[in-house]
């Protein structure tokens, strides 16, 4: 398909600069850039596909918070018997006889 794009002078300046950065023709830098966007897919946030970009980074950025938080009120001890307990569950539930941490028990004492 044949695409053709209406640059604002800026945006034909900046086009230009980064191709040449690149060591590429214009055109086909501009076409680079596009596949390249296009090939990440869509942002799409599945509880609200409508919600707008800064609504996205709202819902990252408290999402972040939540988790930080959560990490600084931790009970430690807490944190490390489920460790513990973890590590030894996916040890003992192998299909192998073979041990995924063969040295657990020196790595937890």
């Amino acid at each position: 398909m044949t695409l053709q794009i209406d640059l604002t002078p800026y945006q034909e300046i900046i086009l230009q600069r980064d191709a040449a950065a690149h060591g590429m023709d214009p055109s086909e830098y501009g076409r680079t850039v596009l596949v390249e966007k296009l090939e990440q897919g869509p942002k799409i946030n599945f509880y609200n596909p409508n919600a707008t970009e800064e609504e996205l980074a709202r819902n990252r950025a408290a999402a972040i918070a939540l988790l930080r938080q959560w990490r600084e009120e931790g009970d430690e001890e807490e944190m490390k018997e489920t460790g513990e307990y973890l590590l030894r569950a996916l040890d003992e539930d192998r299909l192998s006889d073979r041990k995924l941490f063969p040295n657990l028990e020196e790595y937890l004492t």
